[in-house]
């Protein structure tokens, strides 16, 4: 368990967390991604598979009108 936290500690949510990997250990041209939105706390779970480095990207949530 994860979260997104704006600057003063508060948890985001609705945010969208995205993790992708261009390898995969012993795969040869096989990448990886994995979504997951936060939820009001701005806690996520995001499943990667093991043994393989990933970048992280964060999306804000979509403004409200």
């Amino acid at each position: 368990l994860a979260a997104v936290t704006d600057s003063s500690g508060k948890g985001v949510a609705k945010a969208t967390v995205a993790a992708y990997s261009q390898s995969i250990s012993g795969a040869a041209n096989v990448g990886f991604v994995a979504g997951a939105a936060t939820d009001s706390n701005g806690d996520y779970t995001l499943p990667v598979l093991s043994g393989t480095n990933y970048t992280v990207i964060y999306y804000p949530p979509s403004p409200t009108p």
